[in-house]
């Protein structure tokens, strides 16, 4: 996680999973560098995965990493660590306040 672009993609996980598709929008890293990047977090077993239909959503899997994104967002980012939306096939269940 020195590098940049997977802090910040590791940060994005901690809201929700995502597909590749979603963290190039999100993050303006390109499908090529972004694969890379997916590719030393699944080596460092950082990251699971799982497929819905075409799609394959990328999430934290190690406690250690989701607890440091927690912590970095609660000293760096406005805001509660709500999820922007379900993750697909799950129902919405976040009220806000």
């Amino acid at each position: 996680m020195a590098n940049p672009d997977r802090l910040l993609i590791c940060a994005s996980w901690a809201r929700a999973s995502q597909c590749v598709g979603e963290l190039e929008a999100l993050l303006g890293i390109v499908q090529p560098t972004l694969s890379q990047h997916l590719a030393v977090l699944r080596d460092q077993q950082v990251v699971s995965t799982r497929r819905d239909g075409m799609d394959i959503y990328y999430s934290l899997s190690s406690p250690q990493a989701l607890a440091l994104m927690e912590t970095l967002h609660a000293q760096f980012c406005p805001g509660p660590l709500t999820p922007p939306h379900p993750p697909p096939g799950q129902a919405d269940t976040h009220t806000p306040p």
